[in-house]
């Protein structure tokens, strides 16, 4: 019985992850619009102080019990989430999307091999199998192609591992932490730290009205919802079925692409995405049969 309320937590947590997985997958459209008239770090400030702002106002007096440990582990886990975008955004100024979309997928890769020596955790051989799959599957998705190692591709490299390090240490230390308090202390964190670079930025043009609806949509869904979400279904999966769930971003961010910017998604594309999800039922799969 026992078994069955745990594999049921997992499936839960699983589905939660996918579930912010589809509202990130929107923001790629979304962020393109919004970034023709807002520079990289002004709508990282504005994003987050949004995501700042809300969750403040439903902690409320519940901050006034977060221990030193709790505010290191947040802090922590933030500045892993800064440099995540802060390497993403700055990459793609020197990088093609498709590229940048390859080398951050190479997250996937990397998860399970922090794993090991960050939580002593070695993954199955099927979970191996299926980050192998998705990483086939993401460079056929990006249609990675171009010749050569250029400094975008340096920066985005550090973006990915910076993403592992986030997904890994979160599930080392989200034990026993409120998501909640942990949530609202790495967006904290992301908010004064883009705040402190968009100083150095040159001033946005006027913000209009469809940037201003994108940032509010990714400060309140795709950053205070989603961020806490991860934090809670942490709690009860796995750092590899994380990582692998992850990689279906780029799935959705083609997928929105399509309907919202007409963006059409290749023959290649659309085999790659079946086979990054081909290797997410086989990490699942596995995963069950070990547990």
């Amino acid at each position: 019985m026992m078994d069955s309320i745990n594999k049921a937590k997992v499936i839960k947590a699983d589905l939660s992850l996918l579930f912010i997985v589809i509202i990130w997958g929107t923001t790629f459209p979304l962020m393109k619009i919004a970034l023709e008239n807002v520079n990289p770090f002004h709508f990282i400030s504005l994003r987050f102080i949004i995501a700042f702002i809300i969750l403040t106002a439903i902690l409320n007096t519940k901050l006034k019990n977060i221990s030193y440990r709790t505010i290191k582990i947040g802090s922590f886990l933030g500045l892993w989430l800064f440099f995540g975008f802060a390497f993403q955004i700055y990459g793609l100024q020197f990088t093609t999307a498709s590229r940048s979309g390859f080398i951050t997928g190479l997250s996937v890769i990397i998860v399970p091999v922090l794993s090991i020596f960050i939580l002593k955790d070695r993954p199955s051989l099927s979970s191996w199998m299926g980050v192998l799959l998705a990483l086939i599957g993401m460079y056929f998705l990006t249609g990675f192609s171009e010749i050569g190692f250029n400094i975008g591709d340096f920066y985005t490299f550090f973006c990915a591992v910076s993403i592992a390090l986030q997904i890994v240490f979160l599930s080392k230390y989200i034990i026993n932490e409120d998501p909640l308090i942990i949530t609202w202390l790495q967006i904290a964190t992301v908010m004064v730290l883009g705040t402190i670079f968009s100083f150095f930025e040159q001033s946005s043009a006027s913000i209009q009205l469809n940037s201003i609806a994108v940032i509010l949509y990714t400060g309140i869904f795709a950053t205070a919802l989603a961020i806490f979400v991860q934090s809670k279904a942490q709690q009860f999966t796995t750092s590899t079925h994380a990582g692998l769930i992850f990689s279906m971003e780029p799935v959705f961010g083609a997928l929105f692409s399509f309907l919202l910017l007409g963006e059409k998604l290749k023959m290649m594309g659309l085999i790659g995405g079946a086979l990054i999800f081909a290797g997410i039922i086989l990490s699942e799969v596995g995963n069950h049969k070990k547990e």
